[in-house]
């Protein structure tokens, strides 16, 4: 079958991207050789492959769907999911993510519903449709409870805590991400851990506790470089310990923690982070702030961000 072949295709692309950018996160699909040989195949590169194919992706997705390959499409969209977080195209990962609601819901699998769930969570939280969001974690939860694995009730309760943190109501993050923290620490999975803590870490910070948050930041660090091979998270947790750090009036030792960021954010092809700390650092070094205000715009102009790019590039009202 013809269009079976044709989402084959770009669900091994999807999966290779995934595995070459993401490594070793969670995943409730799994790959086979030829996933892992086209990851390997991809390297650096995996997202910019994506960016070429992304509106042959949303496409596909929707051919997927009316022709009722269920399982093809929710996985299609796990796969994507480290794609549309780093690179914010809202509208196609919204859509492309309820098609992957439905089809995990037709085709009676909780476990990838709950996921397709979380996801869409994020998605709409990026829009600021919290109760939305919210109400899909709600349904979500109880479908990873029903399923019994523990690391599924784990990532919906870190999805949760991060609506919380997003919604600014940090004092009912911080128990959703502790209790994440907890299971992931419980079954091993020390990526799933370090996760968490850095989510606590940004929680903290913005609910006032600076001192907490460099804390949680630190363990967080320590332990994603245990892991090696992890810039796009290392280079994260840098970016909020610079920003706990500018915000403490520690600016040197921000700005450090902000060239670590860059240089690994950039490695890992995370725009969006990468144009967040470069717009710090445009707050912290006065004499370069143009220039890294001109940078920032165009990455997140690169990261489909264009409402970003658009406040960097507006004329700025002149200090009082």
């Amino acid at each position: 079958m013809a269009a079976r072949r044709v989402v084959r295709h770009y669900l091994v692309l999807a999966s290779a991207a995934d595995l070459a950018a993401m490594g070793d996160r969670m995943r409730l699909a799994a790959h086979d050789d030829v996933v892992r040989s086209k990851a390997q195949e991809l390297g650096k590169t995996a997202f910019a492959a994506l960016d070429a194919e992304r509106h042959n992706l949303v496409g596909v997705l929707a051919m997927a769907s009316e022709r009722e390959l269920f399982a093809e499409v929710w996985q299609l969209c796990e796969a994507l999911w480290p794609y549309f977080l780093n690179r914010k195209h809202l509208r196609d990962w919204t859509a492309t993510t309820r098609l992957g609601v439905a089809a995990a819901r037709a085709a009676g699998d909780p476990a990838a519903e709950a996921r397709m769930r979380s996801q869409l969570a994020r998605a709409l939280s990026e829009q600021g449709s919290f109760d939305d969001a919210e109400e899909e974690l709600r349904q979500a939860a109880e479908l990873a409870d029903r399923g019994g694995d523990p690391r599924l009730t784990a990532s919906v309760a870190e999805f949760t805590g991060k609506l919380h943190r997003d919604r600014g109501d940090h004092d009912r993050a911080v128990p959703h991400l502790r209790r994440a923290l907890r299971i992931f620490t419980e079954i091993g999975r020390t990526r799933g851990a370090a996760i968490q803590r850095h989510a606590i870490a940004q929680a903290l910070h913005l609910s006032g506790d600076h001192e907490g948050a460099l804390a949680e930041a630190g363990l967080a660090l320590a332990a994603f470089e245990e892991l090696d091979a992890d810039p796009r998270n290392v280079g994260n947790v840098q970016l909020t310990r610079a920003t706990v750090l500018a915000a403490v009036d520690r600016p040197e030792e921000a700005l450090t923690a902000l060239r670590s960021a860059v240089e690994l954010l950039e490695q890992a092809d995370a725009v969006q982070l990468q144009a967040r700390a470069v717009e710090l650092m445009a707050e912290l070094d006065a004499e370069r702030a143009a220039a890294h205000l001109a940078t920032a715009a165009a990455l997140y102009l690169r990261a489909g961000d264009d409402e970003s790019a658009d406040r960097l590039r507006s004329p700025r009202s002149p200090a009082p």
